[in-house]
């Protein structure tokens, strides 16, 4: 409900008046999980069971949320140069976490529903998701109202409910009777396995222009999502229709 995206533009500049230090570990969040997610695809290949690793991985991005908001309360004004620090060892966790978390939960949704049930869930999560980020976005307003909180309580409530969020979402998976999944017998060396992946790619075409599209996705504000770059690979891809609707929704 409360993303971290959602906060963490606003505080950084209440912490720091630093665009590279904001830059990086936006970066951080955006980058770190789609490089780690290359690394955790072929370990987690040899794993039969995912659940525990999808509930540890929402464990993790909780805790970073909470860790954030320890440190944002008690050291916001002291110390704001040590929060920042923290905000990279966090961060760093909380990208992690969600890359093999996401992969994990990929496959777990996988392995218990059929093709055409998949497509229904996934809307259904889509919509579900819309009305908790609004929800989300009433209760910023509501934080940040004139009169309400002051620095460091606001950002420190509002990472709070993140944390109790995941924690809560986290409840439903143990309760998920899980599949074993089909295990890689031939147990390749990590540079093997990355070695075949402009193959895979290659092999795919589907597949690939997903990956480019899921990546491109990553440009969240209207100056990105109308660079010639973006529209160039969008229109290379098939996907021109696109980029009206993007430029539209701000």
């Amino acid at each position: 409900m409360i993303d971290l995206d959602t906060v963490l533009p606003s505080l950084i500049a209440e912490l720091i008046d630093s665009k590279i230090i904001f830059g990086l570990l936006y970066s951080m969040i955006l980058g770190v999980p789609r490089l780690f997610n290359i690394i955790f695809s072929h370990y987690l290949s040899y794993v039969k069971y995912k659940k525990k690793i999808l509930i540890t991985g929402i464990y993790l991005r909780a805790f970073s949320f909470f860790g954030l908001a320890l440190t944002t309360y008690y050291y916001g004004k002291s110390n704001p140069l040590m929060v920042v620090f923290f905000f990279f060892v966090l961060i760093f966790i909380f990208s992690i976490s969600g890359g093999f978390a996401s992969l994990s939960y990929n496959e777990i949704i996988a392995k218990l529903t059929t093709k055409g049930d998949r497509e229904k869930i996934f809307a259904a999560k889509q919509f579900v998701a819309s009305i908790m980020a609004f929800t989300g976005g009433l209760i910023v307003k509501y934080i940040f109202s004139p009169g309400k909180l002051t620095f460091p309580s606001n950002y420190s409530i509002l990472l709070i409910i993140g944390f109790a969020g995941l924690i809560i979402a986290a409840f439903s998976f143990w309760f998920i009777d899980e599949e074993p999944s089909v295990v890689n017998n031939n147990n390749l060396r990590l540079s093997t396995f990355l070695k075949k992946v402009p193959s895979i790619l290659k092999s795919d075409p589907p597949f690939l222009k997903f990956v480019i599209i899921e990546n491109m996705s990553s440009f969240r504000n209207k100056e990105q999502r109308t660079h010639p770059f973006f529209k160039w690979v969008m229109n290379l891809l098939g996907f021109d229709y696109v980029i009206p609707f993007v430029t539209s929704t701000n």
